[in-house]
């Protein structure tokens, strides 16, 4: 488990604790500081399918915690059914991408919801990191679909034209 990799280094870690496998997140907890002899282990409740968990998860870390040197973000769930989140959105899709997404941007300190500064005052590294982060994370997301269209980097000026087809 990657998660056991991290316990086991004697680093202060915080397991996430979902609220429907919190009995099991519990045990692990204990299991962790047990086998690992790591007793700088926090285990802290967070619901990853739900903004506001997020949210309160970010503000108990940032309050609590003077830095943090690694988050993985590896959140999987898959449900059988159609079922929507406390916010309205698809669960699995709040789950694994919303939840995790929104949970680096305010770990990082980045206000998504005022990204032109109308309600906070300007900081010119603030501005310039949150544009360099948003060109990280387009990037990333634009290599993957041209990959997908079998875009490649020893031939982009070949295959790449503004429809991304090849000619």
């Amino acid at each position: 488990m990657l998660g056991y990799l991290f316990h086991s280094t004697g680093f202060k870690t915080i397991p996430k604790c979902y609220k429907f496998y919190f009995i099991f997140s519990l045990e692990f907890f204990h299991w962790i500081v047990s086998s690992t002899g790591n007793k700088n282990v926090v285990c802290r409740h967070l619901e990853l399918s739900d903004m506001d968990s997020v949210r309160k998860f970010a503000k108990e870390t940032i309050e609590k915690e003077k830095k943090i040197d690694v988050l993985v973000n590896n959140a999987g769930m898959a449900s059988g059914k159609r079922k929507l989140s406390k916010q309205g959105h698809e669960l699995t899709l709040a789950t694994n991408h919303y939840g995790p997404f929104l949970l680096t941007i305010l770990l990082l300190g980045l206000d998504l919801g005022d990204m032109h500064f109308k309600n906070r005052s300007y900081s010119w590294i603030a501005s310039y990191g949150q544009t360099k982060l948003c060109n990280v994370l387009f990037t990333n997301e634009l290599a993957r679909l041209l990959a997908e269209k079998g875009i490649n980097k020893k031939r982009d000026s070949e295959q790449f034209t503004p429809r991304g087809c090849k000619n």
